[in-house]
């Protein structure tokens, strides 16, 4: 999968449905040399303002949510032995956020372990990719589904072909673990 198809239906002054954009979705970072992340859609406040037609995808790219905020991203995790687990740290942690920048942790697992202080609810569209946390691993494949609660966790992708997925990432209290 190359490219992801984009399209937002809002309401119109007349109270009629119309697509207001119909387009390839913008990348906004690419991982290696066949994967990518790109944003879908966002929003900054809840409740979530539906009115107006300006397009939340366009302008600087930054993965995750502001305050009160959510994002709707697609992820193209390239082949991890593409890129290198170090390589793939890298690009993670220059791809992170303000409020919600990866706190990468459990080194020893994985050098992109990673946690922030979101709800994330994930989907596997084409491919596979491992999901390590702490303590252990799932192997989730197109059609599976992911809930991450602000847990530590590394998505690794063991095969030797992209894995496409999407998240729509949510803005979340701090973990508060005794």
């Amino acid at each position: 999968m190359e490219k992801i198809r984009r399209c937002v239906v809002g309401v119109g002054t007349d109270g009629q449905s119309y697509t207001q954009f119909d387009h390839n979705a913008p990348v906004g970072m690419t991982l290696g040399k066949t994967g990518a992340v790109g944003l879908l859609w966002k929003t900054s406040e809840m409740p979530i303002n539906n009115s107006g037609n300006e397009d939340q995808a366009l302008g600087p790219f930054w993965p995750m949510p502001g305050p009160s905020g959510t994002v709707f991203v697609f992820t193209i995790f390239p082949p991890e032995s593409e890129t290198g687990s170090e390589t793939l740290a890298q690009e993670m942690k220059a791809a992170g956020g303000t409020q919600h920048e990866a706190n990468f942790a459990n080194h020893e697992r994985h050098p992109a372990m990673h946690k922030t202080n979101t709800l994330d609810y994930g989907t596997i569209l084409e491919g596979e990719i491992w999901l390590l946390t702490d303590k252990d691993e799932i192997l989730l494949k197109a059609g599976d589904t992911v809930v991450c609660r602000g847990a530590n966790h590394h998505w690794q992708n063991r095969a030797t072909i992209p894995c496409v997925s999407i998240f729509v990432i949510i803005d979340a209290q701090p973990l508060e673990i005794p």
